[in-house]
């Protein structure tokens, strides 16, 4: 059995471009709110004892919809963390191991290839499509993070 959890979500299929012209700024594209959606139904039928005790999101305007809308009615804490805009493995390793030194299940909602390359880094197994947008896998960890290979618990893609 782990020691901890920890939820990885690669916003959803975004538009490609935004208004205002900037990456950060580009919303989710239709298909993306269908999948977050998808992922809300799921989430709600999973027993709430095993759902993340905390969320972290990066600043993106994708990755704060796809919280909303696939996090939706789960009364989650959901925190902006501004780090979490286009963060290396490095960067999302540092901030799981802070953000799980006192809890026991966390969930990261960021990019790529930041995510895809943690969850390399901790050993977890990826769909063999890859981290498409829109994907959640969830890895069981012993602390420290990288003591052991995680155990992939759940792939959602």
């Amino acid at each position: 059995m782990s020691d901890c959890e920890l939820w990885l979500l690669r916003h959803a299929r975004a538009e490609d471009t935004s208004p205002d012209g900037r990456d950060r700024s580009r919303p989710l594209h239709e298909v993306g709110r269908q999948a977050c959606s998808n992922l809300n139904h799921w989430l709600a039928q999973s027993e709430s004892t095993r759902l993340p005790e905390q969320v972290l999101v990066s600043p993106a305007t994708r990755t704060r919809e796809t919280a909303k809308l696939a996090l939706d009615g789960l009364d989650l804490p959901v925190h902006v963390h501004e780090r979490l805009w286009l963060a290396s493995a490095g960067d999302l390793l540092q901030i799981a191991e802070h953000g799980l030194a006192n809890l026991n299940r966390l969930m990261l909602i960021a990019h790529n290839p930041g995510l895809e390359s943690l969850a390399r880094v901790l050993g977890g197994q990826l769909p063999a499509s890859g981290f498409k947008p829109g994907t959640l896998i969830v890895l069981g960890l012993d602390k420290p993070l990288t003591r052991r290979p995680a155990q992939t618990l759940q792939v959602l893609a």
